[in-house]
């Protein structure tokens, strides 16, 4: 068999133009010497400045975009692995994240690497978010004051390639109001047709924007600010609602409350009561856009595959990369998705994780299921006793 490095330029050519991330690039690059030659290195773009906006007589607002990566990091043959999202700075330093979270982890070891080869492992790259980061900052400055930062996830559509920076973002507001914000002309404008009521969900797919609200209503948006709803509704009745992309396709997650809350709050005293007295609290319903019919369509099974839902980003990912005595078909998700109020924490402990199997709508501790236990908590033992 011949080596890879040895492979012919006209198809490395076209192995390179299949090429679909920077960090594909980087691995496609990393082969030999002719693979280096063949496709020239794909520039990070972000984080990327907006122009400055002055909200007050007193507070400056100033935003920039980041893109952060979400991805599965294993040992050959499945011996380990580790789910971690990363986030690229301007100098090309990674900064590693909570998966399920927009904050970096708190409890890194003085032992963890400083540097790890990734030809070493098996990497898998699942899913990106953008991100909005911004800092408000006094225009008169007190003496010790620092100035407030923040952070939220937005969709983004690249109008005319992404190393032009000509790009689209949809904002989302208070009482369903929505904008889209074109970098070249630098513009906000609200969307004219918008949903009555809050916007749950919004994503990018095809060259458009989609959010669904409350009521279930779907609104689809043309980056020129053009919009329209699906002729078909969802059920209104979910609490929560997640548009996740996966490929070609996007796939509507809607969260019901199977148990009521007495209070009308739900909350980890709600579901700690639901577990003791062995009751579901919640359940799911996925759906996949059908776009020559402009409606979405019921699924009952995910196959072979396990869905990771989050409040900063969903994914799906292949079952066969976690176990091989597992049939996927579920979703996995923290339990602060369903709190009625805003309660998280900057690490994993900040809520439990649990499993909805949409075989027989079963839910349980993700701590009971051995092949996803040891993915989420970081960092894993095996990545300090690296040779």
């Amino acid at each position: 068999m011949a080596a890879w490095s040895t492979l012919p330029e006209d198809l490395l050519n076209l192995i390179g133009k299949r090429v679909e991330s920077r960090w594909e690039a980087i691995r496609f690059r990393s082969v030999s010497s002719s693979w280096r030659s063949s496709t020239p290195p794909m520039h990070c773009n972000f984080p990327i400045g907006f122009p400055v906006y002055i909200t007050s007589f007193n507070h400056i607002h100033s935003f920039r975009l980041s893109r952060r990566t979400i991805f599965l990091i294993g040992l050959p043959e499945n011996r380990g692995q580790w789910l971690v999202k990363a986030k690229e700075d301007a100098n090309g330093k990674l900064h590693l994240i909570n998966p399920f979270s927009l904050s970096r982890f708190t409890a890194m070891s003085k032992n963890f690497p400083n540097k790890l080869n990734l030809s070493d492992f098996r990497v898998l790259e699942l899913s990106h978010q953008i991100v909005v980061e911004y800092d408000s900052h006094s225009r008169k400055p007190q003496t010790g004051s620092r100035p407030a930062t923040g952070t939220w996830t937005t969709p983004l559509l690249w109008l005319s390639g992404e190393n032009n920076n000509d790009f689209a973002l949809l904002m989302t507001y208070f009482r369903g109001k929505l904008f889209v914000y074109r970098s070249k002309d630098k513009s906000c404008i609200e969307v004219e047709n918008k949903p009555n009521n809050d916007c749950l969900a919004a994503t990018s797919f095809h060259g458009k924007f989609y959010a669904i609200d409350d009521l279930g209503k779907t609104l689809v948006i043309e980056p020129s600010r053009k919009s329209e709803f699906l002729p078909h509704d969802v059920s209104p009745k979910a609490i929560r609602r997640f548009l996740v992309t996966s490929g070609n396709k996007l796939f509507l997650i809607d969260m019901f409350m199977v148990s009521e809350s007495r209070t009308g709050y739900y909350d980890k005293k709600f579901v700690q009561a639901c577990i003791d007295g062995s009751k579901d609290f919640v359940k799911f319903q996925v759906h996949k856009l059908d776009e020559e019919r402009k409606q979405w369509i019921e699924l009952k099974t995910l196959e072979d595959r396990v869905l990771f839902i989050g409040k900063h980003g969903s994914f799906f990912a292949p079952i066969s990369e976690f176990s091989s005595d597992h049939k996927g078909n579920c979703i996995i998700f923290r339990e602060d998705i369903i709190y009625s109020t805003y309660q998280e924490s900057n690490n994993l402990d900040g809520g439990p994780m649990h499993l909805f199997c949409l075989e027989d709508s079963s839910v349980k501790s993700l701590t009971s299921c051995a092949s996803f236990t040891n993915l989420l908590y970081t960092p894993p033992n095996w990545i300090f006793n690296l040779p």
